[in-house]
């Protein structure tokens, strides 16, 4: 019968299709790393190297990094981080970024706004300026260095 061969047909179809939706890949950060300089006169240069996997989901046209800038010191005078992006990098190619105001600080965002990202893995580099990380003490020195950002 004709209706047992589409039924067949519809039901292979079905079962090969399935697997390939279910084995999609998770989209995630998979490695973060900061190497950190201290220059002379106190101020970092800052390269992370961030390696994602990105599915369109959370990760669509690139990622962004927060950075945190305004702050009250011990003698609670209001201070502002200074924080100058010095290079950004996919997979070792200069890419293009912009920054926005943000409610503390600002948010760098690697990418297009026209731009989609494939599907897959990428290892992002952001090479970075800024001052007034270290603390001097009697007895330490401390290094002050905020990290929050997402895809």
């Amino acid at each position: 019968m004709p209706w047992k061969t589409s039924y067949r047909f519809c039901w292979a179809l079905a079962l090969s299709i399935t697997p390939a939706v279910l084995v999609r890949a998770d989209e995630r950060i998979y490695s973060f790393r900061s190497d950190i300089q201290v220059l002379q006169g106190g101020s970092l240069r800052v390269t992370e190297t961030i390696t994602v996997n990105a599915e369109g989901d959370q990760i669509k046209r690139g990622i962004y990094r927060d950075f945190s800038v305004a702050y009250t010191s011990r003698f609670l005078v209001p201070t502002k981080l200074p924080v100058h992006v010095v290079s950004v990098k996919r997979d070792g190619n200069t890419k293009s970024f912009h920054t926005k105001q943000r409610n503390n600080g600002i948010r760098v965002h690697i990418g297009r706004k026209n731009y989609r990202v494939p599907y897959g893995r990428y290892t992002y580099e952001l090479t970075y300026t800024t001052n007034f990380q270290l603390g001097y003490f009697e007895s330490h020195d401390e290094l002050y260095w905020n990290v929050t950002g997402n895809g």
